[in-house]
């Protein structure tokens, strides 16, 4: 569950998104990536990896992100065809909106196959079903 004090925030800042439209959303991204120039799915200080990848791109689109999960990690070197991952953060864009700028913004050897609007909440480790 996402805290209330981030979803009721009245900061400067988080007014400011508010006004211009934007919100607190959660979003079902579905990826698929080549793993031989990765050192596994878990972001690591010192190693390259998916989901350090991931989230300096989705970074790069929409600021600090505030939660994100993943279904599950793969090993260094491992290649995935539909990996989910959940992420919560504030905007306004739409889920097409999120696929192409993320197609964008990622190295070649990640793809996102699919971006769907989910209930806040969401959790792609606790909630995927298969």
């Amino acid at each position: 569950p996402i805290d209330a004090r981030i979803a009721s925030c009245l900061c400067e800042s988080c007014l400011e998104k508010k006004l211009r439209g934007e919100e607190l959303s959660c979003f079902r991204f579905v990826v698929a990536y080549v793993g031989s120039a990765f050192s596994g799915f878990q972001e690591q200080a010192k190693e390259r990896t998916v989901e350090g990848e991931f989230k300096k791109a989705l970074s790069a689109l929409v600021g600090k992100y505030i939660k994100m999960e993943a279904a599950g990690r793969t090993d260094a070197k491992v290649h995935a065809r539909g990996q989910v991952i959940s992420a919560t953060f504030i905007t306004r864009l739409s889920p097409r909106a999120l696929t192409f700028a993320l197609l964008a913004k990622l190295p070649k050897d990640i793809v996102v196959k699919r971006v769907d609007k989910m209930p806040l909440g969401f959790d792609a480790r606790r909630q995927s079903v298969g």
